[in-house]
């Protein structure tokens, strides 16, 4: 129980944390993916420019130049490392007065005329073969759009019509993918990191936490196993020495308390038991005799055992089991489970009542349902209805040899969670309690 706090504890903060570092790395590759987004539309919308502006310009040439006069080792450098101005070679430093500012990438864009001829072609460090120009032209067509993007080719492009024509720039996808790409992995690294680390921090720090209740809990448990230990030999010789007064006295005046005093020391002795049980199951003191059984005969020899209890309460028990269901279990534990159940629902039907057993397979797994025409239970103890000492305020205020003691459906729940199944209930007017569990077959 302790662990599985520390545990709770634990994914809690893995939770909190887990949520908090991917909006956050959401946040930041979408930053990240509208900037290169961002970057890629300026290169178009700059390189549309270029064409519209000037249509008769070189700018490969242009570019070129400037390119292969910054890389010339034979031209001098200054004696403070700079470059001397570029010469009047042509008109190109007119051009570059007029020109907008530097594309930071590789484009390629063509300037097509009504009719769709393209009337001129424009690389800025980018190229494109006929063919490539031809589908991409014919896939911005297809688009109708002004911006978009080409997966066939990756490519984004940028359409503009003026009076000079319409100007179709194209630059490559690649950069701008591999930076999303490599800033989703670095984000789930990082996040990766940080989680293992956050793990680790809150487990050392959960354990701290629960270190405290873990004491107290285990001084709990002693006290308990130790009082049940102490308790169960006087208790043992009480009821020996009252068998011993009972065949002794023949007055019926006097034999009822002896029988009063025999019927609550069972009732002790049967607490005694169960506190013994659940203390030996928290210090993993009993061991499960795992076999093939046959459920089936197990079903009816327990609901044989309690037709004379139900008889005495004037309730039916009406069984419906499935002959020769086999299952590994432990049988005993199997059995101690459906007198639990089948006790709980005797005592909690109305007189005149029916119990319903039923116990149906399927490949996978074995299910057994019991059920009662008592009143529901209540919603509130719904989610406490297993809890150790549990009852709810109509148990406590009832018969208190039907309420019992609070630790049967404990007991149940622990054994049918160390078969490895489950043991769920549901409540309504309409159809009363139903305890349903569920053993798994071995594949």
């Amino acid at each position: 129980m302790i662990n599985k706090l520390r545990n709770k504890i634990v994914l809690t903060n893995l939770v909190l944390v887990g949520i908090l570092l991917l909006i956050v790395s959401i946040v930041v590759c979408i930053v990240i993916a509208n900037d290169s987004i961002s970057r890629e539309n300026r290169r178009l919308d700059l390189a549309m420019n270029y064409v519209l502006e000037m249509p008769g310009k070189d700018f490969t040439r242009y570019f070129g130049f400037i390119g292969s006069y910054q890389e010339d080792a034979s031209i001098p450098r200054r004696p403070d490392g700079t470059r001397p101005p570029l010469p009047d070679d042509g008109g190109r430093q007119s051009e570059a007065a007029v020109l907008p500012e530097t594309i930071d990438g590789a484009v390629f864009a063509v300037l097509i005329d009504g009719s769709g001829s393209v009337v001129s072609k424009h690389e800025f460090f980018a190229s494109m073969d006929e063919e490539a120009l031809a589908f991409a032209l014919d896939k911005v067509e297809q688009s109708g759009k002004t911006n978009g993007t080409i997966p066939d080719l990756e490519l984004s492009f940028a359409k503009r019509d003026t009076k000079n024509g319409t100007a179709v720039a194209f630059t490559s996808r690649s950069d701008t993918v591999a930076t999303i790409r490599n800033s989703i992995l670095i984000a789930l690294c990082i996040d990766t990191v940080i989680m293992i680390f956050i793990a680790f921090i809150s487990f050392r720090l959960a354990s701290l936490s629960v270190k405290p209740v873990r004491e107290a809990w285990d001084t709990q448990k002693r006290f308990i196993a130790d009082a049940s230990h102490e308790l169960k030999t006087p208790l043992t010789v009480i009821l020996a020495n009252n068998s011993i007064l009972e065949a002794s006295v023949s007055e019926p005046e006097n034999r009822q308390w002896l029988e009063s005093s025999r019927y609550e020391a069972e009732r002790m002795h049967k607490l005694i038991e169960e506190m013994l049980f659940l203390a030996k199951s928290d210090e993993g003191g009993y061991k499960l005799s795992l076999g093939e059984v046959n459920l089936s005969e197990v079903a009816e020899r327990c609901c044989l055992s309690f037709e004379t209890v139900a008889f005495d309460q004037n309730v039916f028990i009406d069984s419906a089991v499935e002959p020769d269901v086999n299952v590994t279990t432990d049988a005993s534990m199997a059995e101690r489970v459906f007198g639990v159940l089948l006790d709980n629902a005797v005592k909690h039907s109305p007189e005149g009542g029916t119990v319903r057993f039923s116990m149906t397979e399927d490949a996978k797994s074995v299910t057994v349902t019991v059920s009662n025409e008592g009143d529901p239970i209540p919603e509130d103890d719904m989610s406490h209805i297993f809890e150790r000492f549990y009852k709810s305020d109509a148990s406590r205020t009832s018969d208190s040899a039907k309420s019992g003691f609070g630790l049967g459906l404990a007991i149940a729940h622990d054994i049918v969670e160390k078969l490895g199944g489950s043991i769920g209930v549901k409540s309504s007017e309409a159809d009363g309690t139903v305890f349903t569990v569920v053993l798994k077959k071995n594949e």
